[in-house]
């Protein structure tokens, strides 16, 4: 089966949703897969037409205020405009920095009318809450059982036999997940020149 993985982080091969996009294609070996970057800049006719040559689907993006981000909103908007096949499978995988799933329901929406409109064959969703601690819960220990559930999401939309949409969360305490959020803030912020009490700095016109 021919799949496209698209990444509609605007963070491309460093965000999130690339390592969920990883996991994904780990899984679906024996499957011609090739990915797709939706970013600013990007050529979007290209990126159209290139989704529309796939028998399967899988979208990765991180959850933007209840929704879409807006690249992967246009680049949507953009292909409701061109010619295409119907019956093209699609399913979804959303990220959350909320500790729980279930913050993506609407965005997991947004995509499933998106999908309906194009006479495509929507398979269903996940929304992972958590989602940004992935990487450091599977260092800790009992990290493969608190990821187990994420875990079986993803294969399930590998094998293409998800049938809805549904949530999941990590298997990790929340003042846990608080603690290593707040870490990776502070790497973060040292990566980019600046010092963790720059973190209460207020925006200023």
């Amino acid at each position: 089966m021919k799949v496209a993985l698209i990444c509609a982080s605007p963070k491309g091969k460093e965000s999130t949703s690339y390592l969920l996009l990883e996991e994904i294609k780990e899984k679906m070996q024996g499957n011609e897969t090739e990915e797709i970057f939706i970013q600013p800049g990007i050529n979007m006719d290209k990126a159209i037409s290139r989704m529309f040559e796939n028998e399967y689907v899988i979208f990765f993006y991180p959850l933007y205020v209840d929704g879409l981000p807006s690249t992967l909103l246009a680049f949507l908007t953009a292909s409701e405009m061109k010619p295409h096949k119907r019956g093209i499978e699609v399913a979804e995988v959303c990220n959350c920095g909320y500790y729980e799933g279930k913050h993506g329901y609407i965005s997991l929406r947004i995509l499933e009318n998106w999908a309906k409109k194009m006479h495509f064959t929507y398979h269903g969703g996940v929304s992972i809450g958590a989602a940004p601690a992935i990487e450091t819960v599977r260092e800790m220990p009992m990290g493969n059982a608190m990821l187990k559930r994420a875990d079986q999401a993803l294969s399930l939309i590998a094998a293409g036999n998800i049938k809805d949409n549904m949530s999941v969360n990590l298997g990790i305490p929340r003042l846990v997940y608080k603690k290593v959020v707040e870490s990776n803030w502070r790497k973060e912020i040292r990566k980019n020149g600046l010092e963790a009490r720059d973190l209460d700095n207020k925006m200023t016109e």
